[in-house]
């Protein structure tokens, strides 16, 4: 989920599509749903080029894209999805991997930026999603979570919601804005 833009990175995920196949032939069903939108002509193109690309490593019936989607659709695929992966490098917050986490998705993300920092990490002990680098690395992830029984799975969704409720709830930035804003502005009102 994200802009069709350089940064993100789209080609990596078909490798790690590619990748996975590679390994595994047990994987029915087992597709990559590119959901984002397109600024521009550019942006077009950029897609236009990783279908070819799909079509080059002999993967586009595992590849589909969906641009500029309508909001029910992309709430659809998240609703029955089991992965989501991400790949930019350094991403500075990454709202799309909140959402794919709030949505029921394991996330996959690349371990750099906000998803390594403040995203992907353990909640109350219990693991929230992956970190990867590479395309083996991603695609390691992938078919872990592919070999874990349903429940295993199911306590990483848990965590995950819990932990993006906890964290990223507008009550939870109301009190950090408070704490954060208040020191000042008793500094402020004593001048």
């Amino acid at each position: 989920v994200g802009q069709f833009r350089p940064e993100k990175d789209h080609k990596k995920q078909i490798d790690v599509v590619k990748a996975v196949l590679d390994r595994r032939t047990d994987v029915s069903g087992f597709r990559l749903v590119t959901i984002g939108s397109c600024r521009d002509n550019e942006d077009h193109q950029r897609v236009e080029d990783l279908k070819r690309y799909a079509e080059e490593l002999g993967i586009s019936d595992h590849v589909e894209f969906l641009v500029n989607a309508p909001f029910k659709k992309l709430q659809e695929e998240l609703g029955h999805s089991t992965v989501a992966i991400h790949t930019m490098w350094n991403e500075h917050f990454g709202i799309s991997l909140v959402e794919c986490m709030s949505a029921g998705c394991i996330m996959v993300a690349h371990c750099s930026g906000g998803p390594l920092m403040d995203i992907v990490i353990e909640f109350e002990n219990q693991r929230t999603g992956y970190l990867a680098d590479s395309v083996q690395e991603f695609a390691d992830c992938i078919i872990n979570i592919i070999d874990k029984s349903g429940e295993e799975r199911n306590e990483i969704i848990t965590a995950a919601k819990k932990s993006i409720c906890k964290r990223f709830s507008v009550e939870t930035f109301q009190e950090k804005l408070v704490a954060f804003v208040e020191p000042i502005m008793n500094k402020l009102s004593r001048k």
